[in-house]
């Protein structure tokens, strides 16, 4: 829906609420601008869990490479080289 000024862009809204106010699909309408703002905190949320989960693969990496060069030496004889 496009108005013609954007001073009467909350009536428009307001009004489209109220139509759809006791239907089984409410509405919730917002403006171009508050949409983007959403979708991009939304956004934002996504690339904190890529870097936890990122984290967490480097650091379970980091356990199984530990564990490894443990048990090679473990397997031959214990002892370090001076």
């Amino acid at each position: 829906m496009e108005a013609r000024s954007p001073e009467v862009i909350p009536e428009i809204i307001k009004h489209v609420d109220n139509i759809f106010h006791n239907s089984s699909f409410s509405t919730k309408a917002e403006t171009e601008r508050a949409d983007t703002l959403e979708f991009l905190s939304m956004l934002g949320n996504v690339n904190q869990l890529i870097g936890v989960l990122s984290s967490i693969v480097l650091f379970t990496i980091l356990l199984v490479v530990g564990d490894t060069m443990a048990t090679s030496d473990v397997k031959k004889g214990g002892r370090r080289k001076s």
